[in-house]
């Protein structure tokens, strides 16, 4: 251990007692104190050489892939945009440490951009760029402005005030990231750091050295073994006019889903790079299914449907790669998967010649008044002059239909909310007739049954006999009585199971679920199609035929 500082001695003799507290708990705690304790014993892990010269590259891998924080990737557009604006010239001239691999270890696009841009930022801060180093201190004070408070007070920084430091919490819960953080923006904020915090540069080393990258997580399918079979299986079972057909149709929904998103048709065939002949695609996917199930066979159908899929993940897993290579030549001019050989590159910025007198005015002059003594000149000025405002309005032409075709897709994306709001809006008026019919239930089963003042039971048959009811449910004697007296209605019975077809509820004046005798499968089943159709609907209890009738007609007759 290197010097600590006078008032860290009593610190540190609570930290050791804490550590043989630790010990004990290791196996009970899991891998919040089992943290603690990694962090403050691993000086016998490592070589002293690491310890008395720490190599940050750990330290600024994990500030790199985790300074931003989650749902602030959007923003950091603005942030990478006001970057490069201001250090783009000098990229190449910097260290070119690379803290992330965006080929093996890829994740979501906005991420993308932040991890690569974070990379560009901590290498030009590395290398002495006071605009990146100002930058980074910025957004340290507006993401983390608590740690902020607390970490500007110190001149310096030891161990036991590193690890107190980074405690985590709920909106940090990692040591990792919390160590790698503050000592990065320590070294920002020339905060002298304590030789005794080596140790944690050795160890985000290590624990970068093991941190998974997607090889390690998802290693790539071998189908070498496999591949050759599948050829011969796809070419003799599937190679027929049906295989185009079938695909056809598959096709035919991915183009209306694109359609749906307001993205071109064959916005899935541009981007798969890996895109091959429909055998070749059915072969590879059913190689791919065989490794995992090599017994299992796969109908023309399911195979056609499961290529689709593969087909989708390779524009996917293309798209991405474009993108991070697409990073690489904008931002350093060298992209690793450019694949070009030097003569292959026709583009030599260097040959661009500039005339120097046009690029000093950098103004677009303007139409001068003139004498008719020179007239000639006077015209060519005056063409030169309208020329230029002819371009101007081209440009400006294509910028509105630029403009034209994004308020296009935001006026898509307004009609999908729409629609969406629109469907939301439907189900709350079905739940609230669903629950005002339940409520109208319960309370008739928490009321007395008081006839209808002035309305006799026969009066209220006849009024119902007229309707057209479907009853759902019902004991078969009180269905049998019930079917005598109102010929006009159609019963369910509840032992049909799913063969009865709802559609009967269609066109029904009323629809009545008798609770005694219903499943749960039976009222979803009518349920669903009474909701579709808007048909009133109640609910009926018991078998006293005579309470039935009057509750039957209160439902219809009295709800308002």
């Amino acid at each position: 251990m290197g010097k600590n500082n006078g008032h860290d001695s009593a610190d540190l003799k609570a930290a050791n007692k804490l550590n043989d507290l630790t010990e004990e708990l290791m196996q009970l705690t899991g891998s919040f104190l089992n943290d603690i304790y990694r962090m403050q014993k691993l000086n016998d892990r490592f070589p002293k050489s690491e310890l008395m010269n720490p190599d940050p590259f750990g330290c600024e891998s994990w500030f790199v892939r985790s300074f931003v924080p989650m749902g602030m990737e959007k923003e950091f557009r603005l942030v990478a945009r006001d970057f490069f604006l201001h250090e783009y010239t000098h990229l190449k001239e910097y260290e070119s440490a690379d803290y992330v691999d965006l080929y093996s270890d890829p994740t979501w696009p906005d991420a993308m951009l932040t991890q690569y841009t974070m990379s560009l930022m901590v290498n030009a801060a590395n290398s002495g760029s006071e605009y990146a180093k100002a930058l980074i201190l910025y957004l340290y004070r507006l993401y983390y402005r608590k740690e902020y408070k607390t970490l500007r007070k110190f001149r310096r920084l030891s161990l036991t005030e590193l690890i107190a430091l980074a405690k985590p919490d709920r909106e940090h819960p990692s040591y990792d990231i919390n160590n790698a953080r503050i000592l990065y923006i320590a070294k920002l904020s020339g905060i002298e750091i304590g030789e005794d915090c080596n140790v944690i540069y050795a160890y985000l080393n290590d624990s970068d050295k093991s941190y998974p990258d997607a090889e390690d997580v998802n290693p790539r399918i071998d189908i070498s073994d496999v591949i050759e079979v599948c050829r011969q299986e796809v070419q003799q079972k599937h190679e027929s006019k049906r295989m185009y057909n079938v695909d056809a149709k598959m096709l035919a929904f991915l183009n209306d889903a694109l359609s749906w998103y307001g993205y071109p048709t064959d916005y899935v065939e541009m981007c798969d790079e890996e895109n091959s002949s429909l055998s070749e695609r059915l072969s590879v996917t059913l190689a791919i299914l065989k490794k995992k199930h090599p017994t299992k066979e796969y109908t023309l159908t399911e195979l056609s449907l499961y290529a689709t899929i593969f087909h989708c993940v390779g524009a996917l897993t293309s798209t991405t790669d474009w993108i991070a290579d697409t990073f690489d030549t904008l931002a350093l001019g060298v992209g690793s998967e450019m694949d070009l050989e030097e003569d292959e590159i026709h583009f030599r910025p260097e040959e661009i010649q500039v005339n120097p007198q046009k690029a000093a005015e950098n103004v677009t002059p303007a139409v001068k008044t003139v004498t008719a003594a020179k007239a000639e000149p006077v015209a060519e000025e005056e063409k030169e002059a309208i020329r230029q405002e002819m371009n101007e309005l081209r440009r400006k032409l294509h910028m509105l239909e630029t403009d034209n075709a994004d308020l296009r897709l935001k006026l898509n994306d307004k009609r999908k909310l729409e629609d969406e709001i629109r469907r939301l809006r439907d189900r709350d008026d079905e739940i609230s007739r669903e629950l005002t019919a339940l409520r109208a239930f319960a309370y008739n089963q928490t009321e007395d049954d008081v006839p209808s003042t002035g309305v006799s039971v026969e009066h209220m048959k006849e009024a119902i006999a007229k309707l057209r009811i479907v009853v759902i449910g019902g004991h078969s004697n009180w269905v049998y009585k019930l079917r005598n007296m109102f010929s006009n209605w159609t019963f369910v019975n509840p032992e049909a199971g799913g063969s009865t077809d709802a559609s009967i509820v269609e066109k029904a004046d009323h629809a009545f679920f008798f609770t005694d005798t219903i499943s749960h499968s039976r009222y979803h089943q009518f349920m669903k199609t009474i909701r579709e159709k808007k048909v009133d609907f109640g609910y009926i209890h018991g078998v006293n035929i005579e309470k039935n009738i009057r509750d039957i007609y209160r439902e219809i007759y009295e709800a308002e």
